[in-house]
């Protein structure tokens, strides 16, 4: 992969993608860190992170079975086992409940490198590993970047995610760059608009002031 990204570099007009998976049996934070880190030394144009789902009739399945995973007690694969599926409000990660011992924001990265974390953690972590790597570092919004390619893509999945705040805001962003600024605007007008609809996302906002900015 590091030869791959020099290759790629020779062609930055096309559009390169990762995939990568967090949560397998036993995995320690420490692990994922090192995937996290392992995806931004990469600087690609996007970082997709997913949640390591068994599917029934599989050896993935009957293994999560003999390590006792609590994941292979649900029968449905919707967004309680996966948060990347499109929410209906686009409130994505833990379902948040008073008094709950979760870490959020940017406090995921103070957890022990040696816990294994719970689901409802598991959570916390995929959607900042996903916020912080695709929009408030994404490297087509810093100096010499290309901003038109992360437009066609948020603007090619956007239909998915019409409340997601933070795909609003890397919008504007985006846009304001490529020095559209009606379409900016819009973009921020829609940003400012979900964070006066959402209780989610004003929570989000407080975790991460940087989508302000982001924005702008």
């Amino acid at each position: 992969l590091r030869a791959r990204r020099e290759l790629f570099k020779e062609y930055d007009q096309v559009f390169v993608s990762a995939n990568f998976i967090l949560g397998f049996p036993n995995e320690s934070f420490g692990e994922m860190m090192d995937t996290y880190d392992f995806a931004n030394e990469l600087q690609w144009d996007w970082a997709s992170y997913y949640i390591c789902q068994p599917l029934k009739g599989t050896e993935m399945f009957s293994a999560f079975m003999d390590l006792g995973d609590d994941r292979c007690e649900g029968e449905g694969y919707g967004k309680v086992h996966n948060p990347g599926a499109a929410a209906p409000r686009g409130e994505f990660g833990y379902q948040f409940q008073d008094g709950a011992e979760i870490l959020t924001g940017r406090d995921i990265f103070n957890l022990p490198m040696d816990l294994v974390p719970n689901n409802d953690q598991l959570k916390e972590i995929w959607f900042t590993f996903n916020l912080v790597s695709n929009f408030l570092n994404n490297p087509n919004f810093a100096p010499g970047g290309r901003p038109e390619k992360i437009v066609d893509w948020l603007e090619s999945i956007a239909h998915a995610y019409p409340y997601d705040a933070s795909m609003a805001a890397a919008l504007a962003r985006g846009y304001r760059l490529m020095g559209q600024t009606e379409r900016a605007d819009q973009h921020r007008k829609k940003f400012d608009d979900l964070l006066v609809e959402s209780v989610y996302w004003q929570r989000r906002v407080q975790e991460f002031p940087e989508l302000i900015e982001l924005s702008k």
